[in-house]
């Protein structure tokens, strides 16, 4: 009866967002409630089943505010979260942490609220396009100290590749000079611990592309990586997540994801206007979708719902803008 019910639940949810929001996550919705009980059901599954579907709820109740300071409203939040951050940081580096010191070690490696340096980095890039508007613009020297006290370079790297993504939309090609040489700096000067395409993460996807052509169609069911990969021998080097998203969503629910995610960019990149309310949610995208290459935010929770915001101002804005050109 409970299974009835939660997918009643679930099956509309997914009409509303088809018809108020976007067609792509409703499907992608839809897909989670079948990977959640085949090809097995199990705790796993459950919760993220129900991760996916709070989610979705905070994306679709974005889309749907009509207020018209909705995005500014959201990105503010964002902004708060990103410097708030920043003071355990620095707490931190001042060895003065009034909550908890990071798994990895004291102030050698100030995370803040996040657990270690990948999370940090990944939460200060999210952030980073909410900080380029007026009032914002002149605490970027505090976001440049959480990006070198945090010492990844995963987070950097994608606000690099969203700064391409902003100065595409705006025009202005020197703002990718300029974040390029100063990455080339901080690089030589003070080199980030971790190494992007590390050895051990090219195995694990290697391993984990071979195990999804074991069930290409419904793949292994929805947060099922870390179950299926902790059998022995499995992985060179363990992760309990596949540190790239769109692989490991394509192991636990088949080849239908990718097609998803396909049309999801493809209908966003077919819909972007050079317009100036799209400049700062296209660089988001970037950003999310680059970072989510090498690590794992859609399943940490500051993180993704930071990601959901900015995916529904962007559809939010993307309405906004298609009513002003009709």
């Amino acid at each position: 009866m409970i299974v009835l019910f939660e997918s009643a639940v679930v099956v509309t949810l997914c009409i509303l967002l088809w018809s108020l929001a976007n067609k792509y996550v409703a499907m992608f919705l839809a897909m989670a409630l079948v990977s959640q009980y085949y090809p097995f059901y199990g705790q796993s599954s459950y919760i993220a089943m129900h991760c996916i579907l709070y989610g979705c709820i905070l994306y679709g109740a974005i889309v749907a505010l009509e207020y018209s300071n909705t995005s500014q409203v959201f990105m503010d939040m964002m902004c708060v979260v990103a410097l708030g951050n920043i003071v355990i940081q620095a707490l931190q580096v001042a060895n003065m942490d009034p909550i908890f010191m990071p798994i990895e070690g004291g102030h050698d490696i100030p995370t803040g609220l996040m657990t270690n340096i990948n999370e940090t980095s990944a939460l200060l890039a999210f952030c980073f396009p909410a900080f380029l508007r007026k009032r914002w613009v002149y605490m970027l020297p505090v976001v440049a100290f959480g990006f070198i006290a945090a010492k990844s370079s995963g987070g950097v790297m994608a606000v690099i590749l969203g700064i391409c993504a902003y100065a595409w939309m705006t025009g202005f090609a020197s703002y990718v000079l300029i974040a390029i040489s100063a990455f080339v700096v901080w690089w030589l000067v003070d080199p980030p611990y971790d190494q992007p395409g590390s050895a051990s993460r090219i195995e694990v996807y290697i391993a984990g592309f071979k195990a999804y052509l074991q069930r290409p169609i419904m793949g292994f069911g929805i947060g099922h990586w870390k179950i299926v990969f902790q059998k022995p021998g499995m992985l060179p080097h363990y992760f309990s997540s596949a540190h790239n998203e769109f692989l490991q969503g394509l192991f636990e629910m088949g080849v239908a994801f990718g097609g998803i995610m396909a049309g999801y960019f493809i209908d966003i990149a077919r819909r972007i206007k050079r317009d100036k309310r799209l400049h700062l949610p296209v660089m988001a995208l970037v950003i999310v979708a680059a970072n989510s290459l090498v690590n794992f935010p859609f399943h940490i929770a500051p993180t993704a719902a930071i990601a959901i915001c900015w995916l529904a101002i962007l559809e939010h804005e993307l309405r906004q803008v298609r009513k002003d050109h009709t």
